[in-house]
């Protein structure tokens, strides 16, 4: 069973136990007969019922399912499209006036829109712009953005347009504040029915999205596909298009965590050579391009032929196994998803309606090669 809370923007499945609970409780039952009803269905004692129903129905009051108003969550100071209120201060005495440079322009089109970023000298180009070099286009069009990357006294800073709205001390933080910004800014003015926090890769005219939460393998797996012959798409942001449903994509450079260099190693042997940036979330990566040739925009007929999950798995053998509608969005909220406008009724339908024509799998992992196997026969 899924239950969707509009005040919380969540959803969340109850496992068999309780989804009969919450039927009792629609039902208006009183506690003890609840009890009752839960001993006689699963077969436990009085007892066993009593705190299961006790911490369910806590559980529920304190998310704000039974009425009433949710207990609140922490809120984030920076949402990631720009400065937060507690870091103005900071930035002021950080960015003490912005270096002047000669300035190298450099344009990128993602999720078809162009972007343009100035950076002060070409070193800050070499770095700060590492992950976007597979988005690097010759100027065509207007730019929808338009992005500073420059040096500052005590530090480095960047500018959308006039706004400043990122800095750091050290130049080897750039290139994950660059592409963050430069991500949420496209995918604000993107209107689709979902934002994915996936990867995508294809073959034959169709393609597979991966979400995946942080340690699961999808980087490491998805640069491995990417050296094995797959498109590439995306190792990041996937967005599924109102009514057509159609996927967009960002190709930018793929994020590879320590623990996978070593596993990376026969797929790019210049991987040990790139340099190393620290992330806001306090983990190191490397930026792995794909090569142009490989890189693929999934709006160019390719259709989607399957969810796939991974699960990085020690000692495993390599393994699909399918998952339902309702497990597969729970694996979408714990990956990471974004609804334009927030989740109303209408689009929660819509999202279990999606998803629910998609063949959705568990792919558990410990060996590339049998992984990338098994990739390949979903898209064959």
């Amino acid at each position: 069973m899924l239950l969707y809370s509009e005040a919380r923007q969540s959803i969340y499945c109850l496992n068999p136990s309780a989804s009969f609970l919450w039927c009792c409780y629609e039902e208006g039952l009183p506690e003890e007969q609840m009890v009752a009803e839960l001993v006689d269905a699963f077969q436990i004692n009085e007892a066993q019922a009593q705190r299961d129903l006790a911490a369910t129905l806590s559980e529920w009051q304190k998310l704000g399912l039974l009425g009433g108003s949710p207990e609140s969550r922490s809120s984030a100071g920076n949402d990631g499209t720009g400065v937060g209120e507690t870091d103005e201060a900071l930035i002021d005495t950080v960015c003490i006036g912005i270096l002047s440079g000669s300035g190298v322009i450099r344009y990128y089109r993602i999720l078809g829109q162009v972007i343009e970023i100035q950076y002060s000298d070409e070193a800050l180009l070499k770095t700060a712009g590492m992950a976007l070099g597979s988005l690097l286009v010759e100027v065509t069009a207007t730019s929808q953005h338009n992005f500073t990357v420059a040096r500052a006294e005590n530090g480095f800073v960047i500018k959308h347009g006039e706004q400043l709205v990122e800095h750091c001390r050290a130049i080897e933080e750039l290139a994950p504040l660059v592409l963050a910004q430069v991500i949420s800014r496209v995918y604000l003015d993107t209107s689709c029915l979902l934002g994915l926090h996936a990867a995508a890769v294809g073959k034959r005219g169709h393609c597979i999205a991966m979400p995946a939460v942080s340690g699961s393998g999808k980087s490491t797996l998805t640069a491995a596909l990417a050296a094995s012959g797959f498109d590439y798409y995306t190792d990041e942001l996937v967005l599924v298009m109102n009514d057509s449903y159609q996927l967009m994509t960002a190709p930018v450079g793929m994020g590879i965590k320590p623990g996978s260099w070593p596993l990376l190693s026969d797929y790019y042997p210049e991987l040990e050579t790139l340099p190393v940036c620290p992330r806001p979330d306090g983990k190191q990566v490397r930026y792995l391009a794909a090569p142009r040739a490989i890189c693929a925009s999934v709006d160019d007929g390719n259709h989607i032929r399957a969810l796939v999950f991974p699960v990085y798995a020690p000692g495993q053998s390599a393994c699909l196994a399918p998952v339902s509608t309702a497990d597969a969005i729970c694996r979408l909220t714990a990956a990471g998803y974004d609804v334009d406008g927030g989740l109303s009724r209408n689009t929660v339908e819509e999202l279990i309606g999606w998803i629910g024509e998609q063949d959705c799998y568990e792919l558990l992992f410990d060996d590339l090669e049998e992984a990338i196997a098994i990739i390949d026969g979903l898209l064959a």
